[in-house]
C-alpha cells in the first residue's frame, strides 16, 4: 500500500482483488485497511477459497460481512497488554488510537471491585467477538442495544495467556514425536486425529488448530474423550 499497490509487491494479485471487494470506510488508515485484507485473506484461507475462484463473489456477497478474526493466541495475549497499558495510563487517547477500547469499556457493564487485568480480558474478549462477527464499535450508535440484541457475548473462558500457553504444550507435544506423556489427558491425539491433515501445513499452524478446536468444545461444554 505504501509503494502505491505495486504489482511487485502483489505477485499474486490477490491484494488488489481483496482491496477492491471490500467496501472502503471514510476515513481509515492504511494500517486498518491492511488488517481489514489481511483479515478477509485469512478467512478465505481458512475456508479453501481463493480469489481466483468464479463463484467467490457469489459467496462474499451472500456473507454480507466476513469473520474478520481468526487471530492467534499471540495476537490477542498483545492486545489484552496494550488495553493494560491503556487503563494504567488513565485511559489516555494516545493508546487508544482507534477509540474502540474506549467504545468498549463504555458497552461493558462494570464488575465490582474488578482488576484491570480482568476488564482488560473482559474488552479484549468483545472485541474478538465483534471481530468474529463482522461489528465494529464504531459503527455501533445505541452502544447499549449492541449486548442486549445478544444473550451472552462469547467471550473464551480461557484467558489469551493460557490459551498461548496451549498452543506451546501442543508445539511441545509435536516437538516430542506426539509423546503421550506430553498429553496426559490425551486430548491433543484426539483433536489432532479429528482434524483434517492441509497439506504444507507448519507445525505451529497445526498447534493453533488444535489449541482453537480445544478452546471451542470447553466453551461448549464438550469433551475429546467423550463417546456420545
Amino acid at each position: 500500500m505504501r509503494n502505491g499497490k505495486s504489482e511487485s509487491e502483489d505477485p499474486t494479485g490477490d491484494f488488489t482483488r481483496i482491496d477492491q471487494m471490500l467496501p472502503k470506510k471514510k476515513g481509515q488508515k492504511p494500517k486498518h485497511r491492511a488488517r481489514e485484507i489481511e483479515g478477509a485473506l485469512d478467512w478465505m484461507r481458512n475456508n479453501d477459497v481463493s480469489p481466483d475462484d468464479e463463484e467467490f463473489i457469489d459467496e462474499f456477497e451472500k456473507l454480507g460481512s466476513i469473520p474478520m478474526t481468526r487471530r492467534s493466541p499471540e495476537d490477542r495475549k498483545n492486545e489484552t497488554d496494550d488495553i493494560m497499558n491503556w487503563l494504567r495510563n488513565g485511559k489516555s487517547d494516545s493508546e487508544d488510537p482507534t477509540g474502540d477500547f474506549t467504545r468498549i469499556d463504555q458497552m461493558l457493564p462494570k464488575k465490582k471491585g474488578q482488576k484491570p487485568k480482568s476488564r482488560a480480558r473482559d474488552i479484549e474478549g468483545a472485541l474478538d467477538w465483534m471481530r468474529s462477527n463482522g461489528v465494529s464499535p464504531a459503527d455501533v450508535d445505541d452502544t447499549t442495544s449492541l449486548f442486549d440484541t445478544v444473550p451472552s457475548v462469547q467471550i473464551s473462558r480461557r484467558t489469551p495467556e493460557g490459551r498461548k500457553n496451549d498452543v506451546d504444550a501442543v508445539m511441545n507435544w509435536m516437538r516430542s514425536g506426539k509423546s503421550d506423556s506430553e498429553d496426559p489427558t490425551g486430548d491433543f491425539t484426539k483433536i489432532d486425529q479429528m482434524l483434517p491433515k492441509k497439506k504444507g501445513q507448519k507445525p505451529k499452524e497445526r498447534a493453533r488448530e488444535i489449541e482453537g478446536a480445544l478452546d471451542w468444545m470447553r466453551n461448549k461444554g464438550v469433551q475429546p474423550s467423550g463417546d456420545e
